[in-house]
């Protein structure tokens, strides 16, 4: 070992004390320095250098030219398709990287190709030295439901079996518009589990943080249209279809051309993010595209436009749906049809946001949206209690809940999209029953003498000495609203109530902000803290523009005094 380290320490420190200590200890030499060093190295090892084993020799490692080279490479190698709604069309390149040897395909093995065209070479067929080869895969709509195909190459005389994947989902497009002379259903549904106490307190677990949103139509279809109808019915019903969500369409002004990518609309597409679907519908021509990108009004496709996008052509934000597995049809004659469509949204992580409640009090949202009286209003008063009876003799009851349950049933009218949003965030936000708000009865409930509130004054004076006496034994309606001519909202809490010298009155927690004077006060009724008494809300859409939805509140205690 000190014979084969001697020489290289000979040119190292030779080079090295050459250098460092010129003009100084001439008389010493290179070799005296060497030796001492390696003197040293020797005296000092923990083990004797003289070997104990002789090793034979290894193998040359591997490089990278030898993982790339002989070998065949096929790219891409897995392909993912997504949701696909018509034809899609890649291109796969196989190269045979051997540099000495022709290589020969001899098959191809298919796993799960129904409904996919490849074309290219025609095995079997021989690779020449480094030579590669296209093939051009079609994927169509016509097929099983779920996409997982293998195609493995079979390659005799190579070290390796590649192959190439490709997965997907096919969906197909249910295309049939809803007829507008009945209403198109939108409905959320969160779930919650309420566990009443004996005394009548609650607690909500929230069991669905996410609504499911299911749609119900009725559309009205003749000739072809009614045969198509069925057609989709009798060879899709049981798989995932692409619908328009019909109630919200944008517009393609100027239309775009075949090639394009981009396609520019007048608004934006609600609730449309890249890796979703649009739908773009003109007259009863319908096509959907699937989105790599949206900026505002813009619109980014995964793929260029086979047909071009005409001026005018509506843009609707696609859903995946699925059928229920019962509908309902009427033959009104053979060649007209009707059916009552209930389709249900496939999971979408996500979609359910709300903005922040636009009116709190106490920390809780205040719910002030005025319902449509042109709809009775209908109120279920009730009270927990039992009867003690055996059947025999006396008999008596018990009330367990010193407090009622009302529950009132309002019907709003939503004269623009932006007013159903505004509804849709309240129900997102309340989480169905689990959430509290305060909502005013909207009825007349304080006669209001019709005095002047002075500011500062801690006083409400009322006519009925009823309404203030009430207080007392009063659990829930314990808060008050005051609804002014310019628009203001005042709410208070009700401490107590009583007579005084200027009559009966209810004494609140804040005095007024300023001097309220008779004619200036619209209405005060009482303000009730409530939750929804339902899981479900619809939205009945009569025009793409104007809907009804109907709440059911149910009333709570509240009787803490902040």
């Amino acid at each position: 070992m000190l014979g084969v380290i001697s020489p290289l320490l000979d040119f190292v420190l030779g080079d090295f004390v050459l250098a460092g200590r010129q003009g100084r200890n001439k008389e010493r030499t290179v070799q005296d320095t060497a030796q001492g060093v390696i003197g040293s190295l020797t005296s000092e090892l923990p083990v004797t250098a003289t070997p104990q084993r002789q090793y034979p020799g290894s193998l040359p490692g591997r490089s990278v030219i030898d993982d790339y080279y002989e070998a065949i490479h096929i790219r891409p190698a897995f392909i993912d398709v997504g949701r696909l709604t018509s034809t899609v069309r890649r291109q796969i390149e196989v190269w045979s990287a051997y540099r000495e040897q022709e290589q020969l395909l001899e098959r191809i093995d298919v796993t799960r190709g129904t409904g996919i065209i490849v074309t290219g070479v025609q095995a079997p067929y021989t690779f020449k030295r480094l030579q590669s080869v296209i093939f051009t895969v079609d994927v169509t709509p016509d097929g099983p439901a779920r996409i997982d195909a293998l195609y493995r190459l079979i390659f005799p005389n190579a070290t390796q079996t590649p192959y190439w994947q490709i997965l997907g989902t096919r969906i197909i497009e249910w295309y049939i518009p809803p007829n507008w002379g009945d209403s198109f259903d939108e409905t959320l549904a969160f779930r919650t589990e309420v566990l009443v106490a004996y005394d009548g307190s609650e607690q909500r677990i929230a069991l669905r943080n996410q609504p499911r949103r299911s749609f119900s139509f009725t559309p009205l279809q003749q000739g072809e249209g009614d045969r198509s109808m069925k057609r989709l019915l009798t060879t899709w019903q049981n798989r995932a279809y692409a619908m328009a969500y019909w109630p919200k369409p944008s517009t393609c002004p100027a239309g775009a051309p075949a090639g394009a990518i981009n396609v520019q609309l007048d608004a934006p597409v609600e609730d449309l993010v890249p890796g979703g679907i649009i739908v773009f519908r003109l007259g009863d021509d319908s096509r959907i595209l699937e989105v790599s990108a949206v900026d505002g009004t813009q619109v980014t496709l995964t793929a260029p436009l086979v047909q071009p996008v005409l001026p005018g052509t509506r843009a609707f934000l696609g859903l995946n749906v699925h059928a229920d597995p019962s509908l309902s049809s009427r033959r009104l004659t053979s060649r007209v049809g009707s059916l009552r469509a209930q389709f249900r949204e496939l999971h979408s992580p996500g979609r359910a946001t709300a903005p922040a409640a636009p009116f709190t009090w106490r920390g809780k949202e205040v719910f002030r949206t005025k319902p449509n009286w042109a709809r009775a209003i209908n109120a279920t008063h009730h009270w927990d209690f039992d009867w003690v009876d055996s059947g025999r003799g006396t008999f008596d009851f018990k009330t367990p809940v010193d407090m009622p349950k009302d529950t009132r049933q309002l019907t709003f009218t939503a004269r623009s999209r932006e007013e159903v949003d505004a509804l849709k965030a309240f129900f997102v936000r309340c989480r169905g029953r689990r959430g509290e708000f305060y909502m005013p009865t909207w009825d007349e409930d304080i006669a209001f003498p019709r005095q002047t509130l002075n500011v500062g004054d801690l006083r409400l004076p009322v006519s009925s000495a009823g309404d203030a006496d009430r207080l007392s034994n009063e659990r829930v309606y314990r808060n008050v609203a005051v609804r002014l001519t310019d628009g203001t909202w005042l709410y208070r809490q009700a401490y107590a109530g009583g007579d005084s010298e200027s009559g009966p009155g209810i004494l609140l927690d804040q005095g007024w902000p300023r001097t309220i004077y008779p004619e200036e006060v619209v209405g005060i009724h009482w303000l009730p803290r409530c939750r929804l008494a339902s899981d479900d809300m619809t939205v009945r859409w009569l025009t793409d523009e104007v809907a009804e939805i109907t709440l059911a509140m149910q009333v709570l205690p509240d009787v803490e005094v902040s």
